[in-house]
């Protein structure tokens, strides 16, 4: 890409050294890669016990660990027979269908608005149900 005239900025904090309007006034175009972001956490007591994790180290250790070969690779993970996911986007619905994958039997997505509010793709929500994650609102 750089042979063709990309240039290629990394580690770069947008929105501090310079915005997207700002770089738009100098290049045609302008990509973002961001990556998954941090995880959040609710701050609720429990949450840093064995086997609860958040979506970027469970699906980390699921899918680019290869934990689900375990142990042929050296990725233990905690699989669960009755699963929670806290959270209704696209990550958690991601994390719903993995841990399905690995084997629960059951996985309900916990959210605090209705279905209607949830911020996944109506997609991604469909494919969870229909790999069979239930939710609770």
């Amino acid at each position: 890409m750089a042979k063709l005239g990309v240039k290629i900025e990394v580690n770069c904090v947008i929105g501090k050294i310079e915005t997207v309007d700002e770089l738009l006034t100098e290049y045609d175009a302008v990509f973002l890669g961001l990556g998954a972001g941090l995880p959040q956490f609710m701050g609720i007591p429990g949450e840093n016990l064995s086997g609860v994790y958040s979506a970027n180290e469970y699906l980390t250790r699921s899918n680019l660990m290869k934990a689900y070969l375990f142990p042929q690779y050296d990725t233990p993970i905690a699989r669960g027979k009755n699963v929670a996911v806290f959270g209704a986007g696209n990550v958690a619905m991601d994390s719903a269908r993995t841990a399905l994958r690995l084997g629960a039997d059951t996985v309900r997505i916990v959210y605090r608005r209705s279905r209607e509010e949830m911020p996944a793709r109506i997609e991604e929500i469909h494919h969870a149900e229909e790999e069979g994650s239930s939710s609770i609102f």
